[in-house]
């Protein structure tokens, strides 16, 4: 789309992805061979009733039920495409899938898709967390896909899951003989283009400036844009010069199609998300260079933007390009004040919440949420005789942006310690609270270390790999502080000969970086566990 054509761009696609088709129903399932897909969740103690109920009912129609059981929840969508595939060969004319809940809802909608697309009848057991998002991305990419609400928690006992189970077993026995009708009553994911349009020109006449801002949020809240801060209004000239910052094409992706919404992310989508930041050209190509770190498969990122988990998209910058983009790494580097460091992590958000349709109550799961999730960013600094990080980890010469999926990063108060070790032990038991992800799925930690405790680090002879490989050995939970809590863990094979158990698989997930001001106040960031931290290399010169 030219540039020229509208006063200002939608930060979203303007035609979304084309609907998929559903498979076509036979009148009976007598005869058929039904697969009764487990996608984990089934198994659970307080939903295991469930299966047993609807195999009896498909059996009951005629069906020849196959069961299969595939965890969802870890897979990328490469591995979903294989599960569906596996399911096919199986030789099924119909799936029912269980339980789309919480952040497993995702996947299970997904292979549902691609199920339908394939010819096989679904239908989708789905309960909350995750029956909105369910119902939304169902409404959004395949209308009528079936959704079966199942008023179910973990705290219902199995007897009361086997009771609901049989009363919507009706509806999954009629889901699959029969086209379901489209979902009512479901929000669009994608606004209406022209609506919003025309309500920011409106915006645009106001004659008091503060009156147009103001009016332009109201239409950006009222279409579900934004992450309720008032944006910069994202006319043709601020993106074109946006665009114009870096060598990559306007319609070249940076993120492939990816649920809620299916679409994916351009550069011209991410530049039009930028400007609506706050960003300055200068800043965007460190927001491409996070896209690109965030689509890589181990980052998960259809899973990270619906999670329930309070986590944000923290964005790290090292090397020449930190400073060239100007992103701080002193004082305040991760609070207020720094335009920079907000406005390229507020942009990455906006491309989840205005593309991808990561919208709170909606598609996003966040019990809570987090003001991190806003935008987290910043650099950090090669202080005294440690190398910068992107120096480490990509060599001389070379910029580097990590993204990694954490919590709000946590502080570490300590003005007494004098040696590493008092300093790194107050770090380790902030990183291994027994509620935390990582306890049950172990995955990187950013360490941030503010100057002076840096310093005493320093002082005592101790690298990078020292200070790893102390918090490794020291950042553990008791085995048996962690049973039947949390959530059952997602712990490597030589974990089980451990009572101590590590909060990372190794000290090398362990990220330990300088950055702040004065004072004995650090930070460490606990991942999300399902997603692994992804990097751009930038080589420079």
């Amino acid at each position: 789309m030219a540039a020229g054509k509208d006063p200002f761009l939608l930060p979203f696609p303007v035609q979304p992805p084309e609907a998929g088709r559903l498979a076509p129903r036979r009148p009976s399932l007598s005869g058929q061979s039904v697969v009764l897909f487990d996608n984990s969740r089934m198994s659970y103690p307080s939903f295991a009733e469930i299966g047993g109920v609807v195999r009896q009912s498909l059996q009951d129609h005629g069906a020849t039920v196959v069961a299969m059981q595939y965890p969802l929840l870890s897979l990328t969508a490469e591995q979903l495409q294989d599960c569906a595939e596996a399911v096919v060969r199986s030789g099924v004319s119909a799936a029912v899938i269980g339980l789309a809940e919480a952040g497993i809802t995702q996947g299970s909608v997904a292979l549902a898709v691609l199920l339908e697309a394939r010819g096989i009848a679904t239908a989708t057991i789905c309960t909350d967390p995750g029956v909105q998002l369910a119902k939304s991305v169902a409404a959004a990419v395949l209308p009528g896909l079936a959704m079966i609400d199942l008023a179910i928690t973990p705290e219902h006992t199995p007897r009361q899951a086997g009771e609901q189970a049989r009363a919507m077993l009706e509806h999954v026995i009629a889901a699959l003989t029969s086209v379901p009708v489209p979902l009512p009553a479901v929000a669009p994911l994608f606004p209406d283009a022209g609506a919003l349009r025309s309500a920011w020109q409106a915006a645009a006449k106001q004659p008091d400036a503060g009156v147009a801002m103001r009016d332009f949020l109201r239409a950006c809240e009222q279409a579900r844009i934004g992450d309720g801060l008032p944006c910069i209004p994202p006319s043709a000239l601020l993106v074109d010069a946006m665009a114009a910052s870096v060598r990559d094409a306007r319609e070249a992706v940076l993120v492939a199609p990816t649920h809620p919404s299916g679409a994916a992310i351009t550069v011209e989508l991410a530049a039009i998300n930028a400007v609506m930041a706050g960003c300055e050209p200068a800043h965007f190509p460190v927001v491409l260079a996070a896209l690109h770190a965030m689509a890589a498969p181990r980052y998960r990122l259809a899973q990270s933007v619906i999670t329930t988990h309070p986590g944000t998209n923290l964005i790290l910058v090292s090397g020449p390009l930190a400073q060239r983009a100007g992103v701080s790494s002193g004082g305040g580097c991760l609070g207020p004040g720094q335009r920079a460091n907000l406005s390229i992590g507020r942009a990455v958000n906006l491309c989840m919440m205005n593309v991808l349709r990561s919208i709170p109550g909606l598609t996003d799961l966040g019990t809570l949420g987090s003001v991190a999730e806003i935008g987290t960013c910043f650099a950090d600094a090669a202080y005294g005789n440690w190398t910068s990080i992107s120096e480490e980890l990509a060599g001389p010469r070379t910029s580097t942006v990590t993204v990694h999926r954490c919590a709000a990063p946590y502080g570490i108060m300590d003005l007494l310690s004098r040696n590493p070790e008092g300093v790194l032990d107050g770090i380790a038991a902030a990183a291994t609270s027994i509620a935390c992800n990582n306890a049950y799925y172990p995955a990187e930690l950013i360490v941030v270390l503010a100057p002076d405790h840096a310093r005493i680090v320093q002082a005592a002879g101790w690298s990078r790999r020292d200070v790893r490989n102390y918090l490794f050995a020291k950042a553990r939970n008791r085995r048996d502080a962690l049973r039947g809590r949390g959530i059952d863990p997602a712990w490597p094979k030589w974990f089980a000969a451990l009572e101590d158990i590590p909060i990372a698989e190794r000290p090398e997930d362990i990220l330990v970086t300088v950055a702040g001001g004065p004072g004995g106040q650090s930070l460490v960031a606990v991942p999300w566990g399902l997603s692994r931290a992804s990097t751009t290399v930038i080589a420079e010169g």
